[in-house]
C-alpha cells in the first residue's frame, strides 16, 4: 500500500491532545503505511518526546521529529489563544523533504474516526490545497471576502507541496502576516485564505466536522444538506474547534467521549480537568442552586 505523508505542529501546551490524536490515528489506520512529521519547537524536551513516543512505539507509524525555532515568529500577531505554533505550518514546504509532493496536515485538537486513505487520495489537480469550509466567519470581510465567498478552516488541509513550492507560497504567507496585522483575526488561517483565494479545492465536510457545524443554520454554508448530514452522522475527523474543548469539564461537545476514549490509552490517562470542581458539577447537572436549598433546609 502506498505511503501516506502526514504532518502535525506541536508545542508543549498541546502535548496531551497530540497523544489523543495520534492514538485515534493509529487505531483507525492500522493497515496504512504512514510517515508522520511532527514539527515542534525548542520547548518540547526529550522527556516530553519520550512520553509522546509511548503512544506509537508499537505501531507502524514512522515518526520524524522536525525542529523549528519559535523565536522567528516573534513579530507575528499572537494572543492569549494563539502561540507561535499557529504559524509553524506556513513553513511546511521548507521543513518537509523536497521529494514529497503531497502531505496531509492535521491539527491536534481532533480525533480520527476512520481510514484516512480516502481523504489522502483526493486529486488536488493544480490547487494549492484541499480544505473544508469554515462557516460563520464574519471577520473574513476584513480580508476582502463577501458573504457568499467561502472561507476555509486550516486545521485539516491536504497540501499540494509541489505547487506550494512553485509559487513560493510560504514567503507570500509570511509577508501577508507581517504586513496585514490589522486585518488578521485568525492568525495563519486568515493569511492562508487571503493568499489561497481561488486556489483551494473544497472537500467534503465529513473530513473536518467542526464544532460550529453541529448547531447552526445549514443555509450558512455552501455544502449540500446531504453533505452536512453525512458529516454529522459519519465524520472521518472530529475537529474540536472553538474555545470550549473536550478536555474541559464544562464542555458539552456531543463527541466529547471520543476524546476520553483515546486519552485512556495514553500516558495521560489519569488527567483531571482543572475546572472539574464540586461547584461546576452542581452547575453542569443543574443541581445549583437547588442543592443549596437542601443543605440550608429550605425545602
Amino acid at each position: 500500500m502506498p505511503e501516506m505523508n502526514i504532518a502535525i505542529t506541536l508545542d508543549k501546551s498541546y502535548l496531551q491532545h497530540a497523544a489523543v490524536m495520534l492514538c485515534s490515528l493509529i487505531t483507525n489506520n492500522k493497515n496504512n503505511n504512514i510517515r508522520l512529521f511532527i514539527i515542534c519547537d525548542e520547548q518540547l524536551n526529550d522527556a516530553d518526546w519520550d512520553k509522546l513516543a509511548e503512544v506509537y512505539k508499537n505501531s507502524r507509524l514512522q515518526v520524524e521529529r522536525v525542529r523549528i525555532n519559535s523565536k522567528q515568529f516573534a513579530d507575528y500577531k499572537l494572543s492569549e489563544h494563539a502561540t507561535a505554533a499557529n504559524y509553524y505550518r506556513i513553513q511546511m514546504a521548507d521543513l518537509i523533504p523536497a521529494d514529497i509532493d503531497k502531505i496531509l496536515y492535521l491539527d491536534v485538537d481532533i480525533v480520527v474516526t476512520g481510514d484516512l486513505q480516502e481523504l489522502y487520495n483526493v486529486d488536488l489537480e493544480n490547487y494549492y490545497i484541499g480544505a473544508i469550509e469554515d462557516p460563520l466567519i464574519p471577520e473574513k470581510k476584513n480580508l476582502g471576502f463577501t458573504d457568499r465567498e467561502a472561507y476555509f478552516n486550516s486545521g485539516i488541509m491536504l497540501i499540494n507541496l509541489a505547487v506550494w513550492r512553485n509559487v513560493s507560497l510560504g514567503k507570500k504567507l509570511a509577508n501577508f502576516i507581517i504586513n496585514n496585522e490589522d486585518k488578521i483575526s485568525f492568525w495563519d488561517q486568515d493569511a492562508l485564505n487571503a493568499i489561497c483565494k481561488g486556489h483551494w479545492k473544497a472537500l467534503a465536510p465529513k473530513y473536518n466536522l467542526q464544532t460550529v457545524m453541529l448547531g447552526f443554520d445549514k443555509d450558512a454554508i455552501s455544502y449540500t444538506q446531504k453533505d452536512i448530514q453525512e458529516a454529522m452522522q459519519n465524520p472521518l475527523i472530529v475537529h474540536y474547534t472553538g474555545r470550549s474543548k473536550p478536555w474541559q469539564y464544562m464542555n458539552k461537545h456531543p463527541e466529547k467521549e471520543q476524546y476520553y476514549k483515546y486519552l485512556q490509552q495514553t500516558p495521560w490517562k489519569n488527567y483531571k480537568a482543572p475546572d472539574d470542581t464540586f461547584a461546576n458539577m452542581l452547575r453542569k447537572y443543574k443541581l445549583f442552586p437547588g442543592f443549596l436549598d437542601v443543605i440550608l433546609h429550605k425545602q
